[in-house]
C-alpha cells in the first residue's frame, strides 16, 4: 500500500517541478529568468532535503514505525495545502490592477 502512495507522490512532485518552473520562468522579467530559476532550484532541493531529514527524525523518535509516518505525512500534507493557499492568494493580487498608486498631478 505505501509502494502505490510513494509512487503517487514520485509523480506528482515530478510534474509539479516542471509546471512551477515554467511558471517561475514565465513571471521572471526576460534578464532574470535565469536567476528566477536558479533561485526556485536551490529553494526545492533545500525544501526536499529538510523534508527528507524531518521525515527520517519523525519516524526513528516515534514509538512506531506507522505513528511517524502519519505524522510526517500530515505534515508534508499541511505544507502543501499552505503553499497551495499562498500560491493562489500571489495569483490573485497579480491579476489585480494596482489601486495605491499616485495619480499624476
Amino acid at each position: 500500500m505505501l509502494l502505490f502512495a510513494l509512487i503517487a507522490t514520485g509523480l506528482g512532485q515530478t510534474l509539479t517541478a516542471l509546471a512551477a518552473t515554467a511558471a517561475i520562468i514565465d513571471a521572471a522579467p526576460a534578464g532574470g529568468a535565469g536567476i528566477a530559476s536558479a533561485v526556485f532550484n536551490v529553494a526545492r532541493q533545500i525544501g526536499s532535503a529538510v523534508g527528507v531529514a524531518l521525515f527520517g527524525t519523525f519516524t526513528a523518535t516515534a514509538s512506531d514505525f506507522t505513528v511517524g509516518l502519519r505524522l510526517s505525512a500530515g505534515l508534508a500534507a499541511t505544507a502543501f495545502a499552505a503553499a497551495g493557499v499562498l500560491a493562489l492568494s500571489a495569483r490573485r493580487r497579480a491579476g489585480r490592477p494596482a489601486t495605491e498608486e499616485a495619480a499624476p498631478l
